[in-house]
């Protein structure tokens, strides 16, 4: 298993970030999934991300680091967290 913020992965299975794993105000929860992000690329981990309407399938690589940063800096909470599901 690989440690990742708090959470423990079996090896070869991808991760799932997501926001309500995240704790504390809007702009807490997106640090804490930035950082989650960088440090699943860092240890070689196929990650997906899920917040609220915004979801990337597991991959891993720099451009999905990237997409994944560039959509959490573009974060809307107001638009983002309404209850429907669409794909990025």
């Amino acid at each position: 298993r690989i440690p990742l913020g708090g959470y423990a992965v079996p090896d070869g299975d991808a991760l799932w970030l997501r926001w309500d794993q995240a704790q504390g105000e809007t702009e807490e929860r997106l640090s804490q999934l930035a950082a989650w992000i960088v440090l699943a690329q860092r240890d070689g981990l196929d990650y997906g991300l899920q917040v609220g309407r915004m979801q990337f399938p597991p991959q891993h690589g720099v451009e999905h680091q990237a997409a994944c940063l560039s959509a959490l800096a573009r974060f809307d909470a107001a638009d983002s967290l309404q209850p429907e599901a669409i794909t990025a």
